[in-house]
């Protein structure tokens, strides 16, 4: 069985080698070569052949036949069937011969410009593609993983661009679940691409950032439906209107829906640090329900919701490449979870039987938002983003067992605000920097169950009638750092100084059925959690002429203090 399994990986994998000539046997450089099933079906795998000729295309999960087909400016373009194996192959392309009454100017598939790789949307679509996600689908080398999040060559993209304009700042499949496939003329993929351009010769990145191209200056897209359903009734809304020019870009967005879509994702934040400094504002759970177990299929066929996303996004480009962003959602949403198990144990003397029925209900509601200014220059970066997330979720749960029924409440409200500031300048062959970090979030949860449990551990057996955890919890942050790097030769230097403060709190009590007073302080906490830090770091970057690799060296030194009161 192992034996065939490893055969069976072996034959779905299927590497192509070779080369691109002309009719006199010249090595061509930039010819397009595809695979596919068919002639007619999607593309599997690409390659652009190199300044010597040479290409190479790795095909997994290869189908019995495959198709290749080799295109080049003014030359034939070769195709033909191939079986399901790795070979070599030498592809010489004749001059054509056809006399054209009329000449048809079409776009190439896939193009490249140094680092740009173009794919054609048309060569890509169908007529079922109706967004330009369907179409990114099956351009080789993106993955568009469950969430939304996209990956290139196995890797997250760092940014989303809709005609050179970061619009929604890492919440991308927004646009991407919206825009319609048929206003899209390429998708470019930038790789080895450093967003800030003031780095562009600095800092090397080995991330790729995407970047759509639409067909007209203004471009009014979008999407517009509504479907209904009866017993029972079921429905799904989208108006998403969109509005793109030069200057200016805006997405707003209103979706509902009670058929197990999680339009939650399309405002989820798939964002990278480009600057190595960020506060996190994410929400942490300290209390929650018992859950019933997840379900090994896909969400959309298990979840039972009834949500409401509504969403404004905007960017107006203003003089000297000032760019001021305003990105807002809100998220209401109501979910029943249901489950049950059903566990029998044997032992030698009996046979139990323990049954469990949960029962769920879950409020959800949760408002976002970004205000952003920023200017990327070759000579000056400033970025200020100023974001608040809040939560006002709640929760009811009814667990019943084979004994007893037990009723759960929670509430795990957050508040979370924070301001990235950072700003680079060059004077001469050095760059100045300077960054500035802060953020501050608290929670205040609760959870009550009724009837009281473990009366022998908290009330000393006697029967109560609910038990009250509360939690509250804090978390101050700031980093405040300034540096410089300088180009010497083949070599680039960073220096960078700063200072670091954090402050985390975190109480909790348990209160049985009306009392004012808490337990004791076996059930209490009342931790302060400080952070000091100053710290001096130190990169060295060597590059060779060609920039074909690069060595990159590191010596960070930090002095840290902590102080834990509890």
């Amino acid at each position: 069985m192992l034996f065939w399994c490893w055969v069976s990986v072996l034959n779905a994998q299927v590497t192509l080698t070779g080369t691109v000539k002309d009719e006199a046997n010249k090595n061509l450089s930039g010819a397009t070569i595809t695979i596919s099933k068919d002639s007619v079906s999607s593309i599997l795998a690409y390659a652009i052949s190199k300044s010597d000729g040479s290409f190479k295309m790795q095909i997994d999960n290869a189908p019995e036949k495959l198709f290749i087909k080799a295109s080049y400016m003014g030359l034939t373009t070769f195709k033909k069937t191939l079986e399901r194996k790795s070979q070599e192959l030498e592809i010489q392309l004749r001059p054509s011969s056809e006399a054209l009454k009329e000449v048809v100017v079409k776009s190439e598939i896939i193009q490249r410009r140094g680092d740009t790789l173009s794919f054609s949307v048309e060569a890509f679509k169908d007529k079922n593609d109706r967004v330009i996600a369907d179409v990114l689908r099956k351009m080789p080398g993106i993955t568009i993983k469950p969430g939304g999040q996209i990956y290139y060559q196995g890797k997250p993209i760092q940014k989303y661009y809709i005609e050179g304009l970061d619009l929604l700042e890492g919440r991308y499949s927004l646009a991407n679940e919206n825009l319609a496939a048929d206003d899209v003329s390429k998708v470019e993929i930038l790789e080895n691409h450093q967003p800030i351009k003031v780095l562009d010769s600095l800092e090397f990145s080995e991330r790729a950032s995407l970047n759509i191209k639409l067909k007209n200056d203004v471009t009014l897209s979008g999407t517009a439906k509504l479907g209904l359903g009866a017993t029972p009734l079921l429905w799904e809304a989208n108006v998403t209107p969109m509005l793109f020019h030069k200057k200016r870009q805006f997405i707003a967005s209103y979706q509902s829906n009670n058929t197990g879509k999680n339009v939650a994702n399309q405002v989820r934040d798939f964002s990278l640090n480009l600057t190595g400094t960020s506060y996190d504002i994410a929400k942490t759970d300290w209390v929650s329900l018992l859950n019933p177990a997840t379900p090994p299929f896909s969400q959309d066929r298990w979840l039972d919701n009834n949500v409401h996303l509504a969403s404004a996004n905007g960017i107006q480009r203003l003089k000297n490449d000032l760019d001021l962003k305003l990105n807002l959602s809100y998220l209401n949403d109501y979910q029943q979870q249901q489950g049950s198990t059903q566990t029998t144990i044997y032992t030698p003397q009996d046979t139990v039987s323990i049954s469990e029925v949960i029962d769920n209900r879950l409020f959800i509601k949760n408002f976002q938002g970004k205000a952003t200014l920023e200017q990327n220059t070759k000579k000056n970066y400033l970025k200020n983003q100023l974001e608040f997330n809040t939560y006002r979720n709640t929760e009811r749960g009814m667990l019943q067992r084979t004994d007893a029924a037990i009723v759960q409440n929670l509430g795990t409200p957050f508040s979370g605000f924070k301001n990235n500031l950072d700003i680079y300048k060059t004077f001469g062959k050095q760059l100045v920097r300077f960054s500035s970090n802060t953020g501050f979030s608290e929670s205040d949860q609760f959870l009550r169950v009724r009837p009281g449990q473990f009366e022998d551990f908290l009330n000393s057996g006697n029967p109560y009638a609910e038990s009250l955890q509360n939690i509250k919890s804090s978390n101050l942050y700031t980093d405040n750092s300034a540096g410089m790097t300088k180009v010497l030769g083949k070599f680039t230097t960073t220096l960078k100084l700063g200072v670091a403060l954090q402050k985390e709190s975190l109480t909790s009590d348990l209160v049985l059925d009306d009392s004012d007073t808490p337990l004791g302080n076996a059930f209490q906490n009342d931790i302060d959690f400080k952070t000091s830090e100053v710290y001096l770091k130190q990169n060295w970057r060597f590059k060779n002429t060609s920039e074909t690799w690069n060595i990159r060296l590191g010596a960070p030194v930090a002095f840290k203090a902590f102080n834990l009161e509890g």
